[in-house]
């Protein structure tokens, strides 16, 4: 009787009989604790992901890569036995067979290949390259140290599980990536690049376990390729009266939650009395180079209108002011990465009934000198 691990290794040898290997990625399943049960009583079908690495992204694999003046021999993806988007495509259904992520999963070239799947996987090959400094490059050391430089950088974007059909919803959403640079050990050998590769596309393919531990794939949950917020009318002064509305206007496939500590608005010096909340995306994950993985968020600060702020110029990233709400409130908003939410911003001035700053850059906002209600 086959298990699941061996099924699923008869479907990939049936799918590139006939390519002759010249590489191999290095992958330890051994890493990950093989699970006893599955996580979701589901069957996924897993596709080839597509290759949409850029022309340059492909060009630095042919020959030495050279980075802040080292040299480095490359991966060449061309030398694997099938194509880039089969291969990368196969060891991710290997680790969520060991992760136990699904009942079932199988590997197909195409959704036609697995009518009986209840979800299927794809995704799409932005990056996926490692790399180990060549020979003869430390000077006159004598002996050259027993280390190798290496790097290594993934991300797969897109990864998505859908619901069959040509109307099959999105349950799932996420990008995924990883970067190594650091030195490694060269004796009794030096690194190999593949290895490299093999462990950054490792620790890119955990993410996608963890993410679905929590997950919702009944159907009751749907990733929106678009989100808004409904437009609602703050007739309370009461701060806390605001966060509770904006609660209740949460976009589909967003969390709300109050922050448990006041603060003053990021990136702004000023009294620390503003309450706040976030808005964070669900089953969603975005990768960028310089942050890594992250989890896109909105973060909404109100603050009383009796406070004065400033703006901290040394701040990378600091809120933006929005304006005053009408009802006793300074609004401020941040946000981290791209995501479903594309109008934050316009949909929280709706929201609050923001009377916007007349100046296109402000910095600094002054306190309101008389908040007395007329005799």
């Amino acid at each position: 009787m086959m298990n699941k691990g061996d099924a699923l290794c008869l479907l990939v040898g049936c799918l590139w009989a006939t390519a002759c290997a010249s590489a191999q990625i290095p992958y330890d399943l051994g890493r990950l604790e093989a699970a006893q049960r599955a996580r979701h009583p589901l069957r996924v079908a897993v596709l080839p992901l597509v290759d949409e690495r850029t022309e340059e992204e492909r060009n630095e694999e042919d020959g030495l890569y050279t980075y802040s003046g080292v040299d480095y021999e490359p991966t060449e993806l061309s030398q694997l036995p099938a194509p880039a988007g089969v291969v990368i495509a196969e060891l991710l259904a290997r680790h969520l067979v060991r992760a136990g992520s699904f009942r079932e999963v199988v590997l197909v070239r195409s959704a036609a290949d697995a009518p009986d799947a209840d979800l299927y996987l794809r995704g799409r090959i932005q990056r996926a390259r490692g790399y180990v400094e060549a020979d003869g490059q430390r000077g006159s050391l004598e002996p050259e140290p027993p280390v190798r430089r290496v790097i290594a950088e993934v991300f797969l974007s897109d990864v998505e599980l859908m619901e069959p059909g040509l109307s099959g919803r999105r349950l799932f959403h996420a990008d995924l990536g990883w970067s190594i640079l650091e030195e490694r050990s060269a004796t009794p050998a030096p690194p190999s690049p593949w290895q490299v590769l093999g462990d950054a596309l490792f620790e890119s393919h955990r993410q996608l376990t963890v993410l679905l531990e929590d997950a919702v794939l009944d159907g009751s949950y749907v990733a929106e390729d678009e989100a808004r917020m409904a437009e609602l009318v703050v007739s309370s002064s009461s701060v806390s009266s605001s966060l509770q509305l904006l609660s209740s206007s949460t976009p589909k496939g967003w969390s709300f939650g109050a922050e448990s500590l006041r603060s003053a608005p990021s990136g702004w010096r000023g009294d620390e009395r503003c309450e706040g909340a976030r808005y964070s995306a669900r089953q969603t994950q975005r990768f960028h180079r310089a942050l890594g993985p992250y989890q896109p968020l909105v973060r909404v600060w109100l603050c009383p209108a009796e406070l004065s702020f400033e703006l901290d110029h040394r701040a990378e990233f600091p809120a933006t002011y929005l304006g005053d709400t009408g009802a006793g409130q300074h609004a401020f908003v941040w946000r981290l990465g791209a995501s479903s939410w594309k109008q934050a911003e316009g949909d929280l001035r709706a929201a609050l009934g923001v009377m916007p700053p007349k100046s296109k850059y402000t910095f600094r906002i002054e306190a309101a000198k008389d908040l007395s209600p007329p005799q």
